[in-house]
C-alpha cells in the first residue's frame, strides 16, 4: 500500500509540474486590441457643387455622407439636385433634375481610388403630349478618383466616371463621361 501511495503521489506531482512548466517562447501571445475609432472619425462629409451663369445656367448640389469601412474603403450615399435654365433667343427652358446616388471608393495606389456609383435621377422628358412628363433614369457609373489631402480630415477630389447606361436626351450629362470636382471633410 505504501508503494501505491508513493506512486500515486509521484504521478500527481509530475502532472502538476508538467502543467506548471511552460516555456516563454511557447506561451500564446495575446494580440493587442486595435483601438476603435469614434463614429465621428469614420464619417466622411463632402460632395459636389456646381455653378454656371449666363445663357446656360446650371446649379448643381450633390452632398454626400460616407462611412470609412477601412482606411482604404469608403461607402456612402447622398441626394442630387440640378437646376438648368437655357435661353434660346426668346425661348427659355427651365427644368430640374433630382434623385440620389450610392457610391463606393477603394484605394488602389497612394491617392488613386477606383470608384463605382449607382445614380437614380428623375429627369424631365419633354413629351409632345405632356410637356411636364418626367422619368426615372438609372446610371451605373465606374471610374477613378484622385484624392489630394488638404488637412488632417479634409481632401480635394477629382473624379472621372463613365456612365454605363448613357442615353442621349435621357440624362442631365452631355456625354457618357462624367467629370466631378468635390471635397471631403
Amino acid at each position: 500500500m505504501k508503494n501505491a501511495f508513493i506512486a500515486l503521489a509521484l504521478a500527481l506531482a509530475s502532472t502538476f509540474s508538467l502543467y506548471a512548466q511552460t516555456d516563454a517562447d511557447e506561451a500564446p501571445i495575446a494580440k493587442p486590441r486595435k483601438e476603435r475609432q469614434p463614429l465621428s472619425e469614420k464619417l466622411v462629409l463632402g460632395g459636389n457643387f456646381g455653378l454656371s451663369l449666363g445663357n446656360f445656367t446650371n446649379v448643381t448640389l450633390s452632398p454626400i455622407l460616407g462611412y470609412k469601412v477601412t482606411d482604404d474603403l469608403v461607402l456612402g450615399a447622398g441626394p442630387t439636385y440640378i437646376y438648368n435654365s437655357i435661353n434660346y433667343g426668346n425661348i427659355k427652358y427651365k427644368y430640374s433634375v433630382y434623385g440620389g446616388r450610392l457610391y463606393g471608393r477603394q484605394r488602389v495606389f497612394d491617392n488613386l481610388y477606383a470608384q463605382a456609383e449607382y445614380e437614380a435621377l428623375n429627369v424631365q422628358t419633354y413629351s409632345a403630349n405632356d410637356p411636364n412628363a418626367r422619368q426615372w433614369v438609372s446610371a451605373p457609373l465606374v471610374g477613378a478618383s484622385y484624392v489630394q489631402p488638404i488637412g488632417p480630415r479634409s481632401a480635394f477630389i477629382i473624379t472621372a466616371l463613365y456612365n454605363l447606361n448613357y442615353k442621349e436626351g435621357l440624362t442631365p450629362y452631355n456625354s457618357p463621361l462624367v467629370l466631378r470636382v468635390g471635397f471631403n471633410l
